[in-house]
């Protein structure tokens, strides 16, 4: 889970896992992975692109889009599985400091195209909202879904400081008035 998304409702196994035990892997509506890395693109897509590379070799298939913004199952069996088969690209990508254009996202959209693509987990319509920050009409979406059950999880990207920071801080104090213990706002 990133540190952008925020649990909206109380959750249940089922949001995560399917009847049969395999993970919910959740996708963006729309198809976006398109293209070779390039030293233009920023590392979480060239990260992407570079997985679609070894999944084509692996499955003749690429992943079209990338997973939703909100929390995700992993199962460990199934990343045990992407470190025997793809031990080169693992390594290199664990060994980079920081993010490498050789890099896979490999607990990211790597992990859930291949678990797909493998048949080690299916795909779910997802329950999520992503605002962002700095944009005046979102923190109206963000203030009227603010006790919805619509959605299960709320991804705020910050867009950099800005004059909204303050109305999103005071909604979310809203939204939970119960400061957890390591909180500093």
């Amino acid at each position: 889970m990133n540190d952008d998304v925020f649990l909206w409702n109380p959750l249940k196994k089922t949001d995560f896992f399917a009847a049969n035990g395999l993970a919910i892997s959740r996708f963006e509506k729309i198809s976006n992975i398109y293209g070779e890395p390039s030293p233009n693109f920023p590392g979480w897509k060239n990260a992407a692109l570079q997985g679609n590379k070894l999944l084509e070799k692996e499955f003749s298939a690429r992943g079209s889009s990338y997973h939703e913004h909100c929390p995700h199952a992993l199962k460990r069996s199934v990343m045990a599985e992407i470190w025997e088969r793809f031990p080169e690209a693992v390594m290199a990508t664990v060994s980079h400091k920081f993010r490498d254009m050789d890099d896979i996202s490999s607990v990211s959209f790597f992990y859930h195209q291949y678990a797909y693509l493998s048949g080690k987990a299916v795909t779910a319509a997802g329950s999520s909202l992503t605002v962002n920050s700095a944009n005046p009409s979102h923190i109206d979406v963000l203030r009227s879904n603010l006790n919805s059950e619509k959605y299960d999880f709320v991804c705020i990207n910050d867009g950099g400081k800005s004059r909204m920071h303050t109305e999103v801080i005071s909604l979310l104090k809203e939204k939970f008035p119960v400061k957890a213990e390591w909180e500093v706002v």
